[in-house]
């Protein structure tokens, strides 16, 4: 039995357009820089290919994340680059892979533990495994190859939700703990009383 090839997406391309001038994934969350979280959570899963999407201040996210030569990364030249844009290249990136975890670099509360257990309960026919919480379908999210090939086809400022929405019978669905599965920081409000 030949075992399933896994990937790990950090989509770090985002403009912070709400923080008000200010890089959100640069911005100290708990002592380190708010991207390093997700960088830390794909570095130790156990994906065989990681890969980093970069917008703004590309060099300084992937120090952040302490992406090496082993992680593909894909600096996004548009700007801005629309959320769809950032997911195909990403995916595009990781090549031939059965199933891709895609990791929202402005949220800290995902893990490595939680990103394999996502992977341990995939299954080749499932479109999609979700970390959710009390049933609200949260991220990170991981995509198998039906999913992937209709995230290629997205446009605009969207990514996969409507998509997984869409195949809620098709998914795989993995309780994430704690509501840090829903919670993403975008203003520096989010940021109040966390250094």
């Amino acid at each position: 039995m030949t075992l399933p090839r896994f990937g790990v997406a950090v989509l770090a391309a985002g403009l912070s357009s709400r923080m008000r001038g200010d890089n959100k994934l640069l911005r100290a969350y708990r002592g380190l820089p708010l991207v390093a979280w997700a960088g830390a959570a794909a570095r130790g899963c156990q994906a065989q290919v990681r890969v980093l999407v970069t917008g703004r201040d590309g060099a300084a996210v992937t120090d952040a994340v302490g992406a090496d030569g082993s992680w593909a990364i894909v600096a996004m030249d548009q700007q801005p680059a629309a959320l769809s844009a950032s997911l195909r290249a990403a995916l595009e990136a990781a090549g031939a892979v059965d199933a891709v975890c895609v990791v929202l670099g402005d949220m800290p509360e995902i893990d490595a533990a939680l990103i394999d257990r996502l992977f341990a309960a995939w299954v080749p026919q499932a479109y999609g495994v979700v970390a959710h919480w009390n049933g609200t379908l949260g991220n990170p999210v991981v995509l198998g190859r039906a999913a992937i090939a209709d995230c290629m086809a997205l446009t605009g400022d969207r990514g996969a939700r409507a998509l997984l929405e869409a195949n809620r019978g098709r998914l795989v669905l993995v309780d994430g703990g704690s509501a840090g599965v829903l919670r993403d920081l975008d203003t520096p409000e989010d940021f109040s009383g966390v250094s």
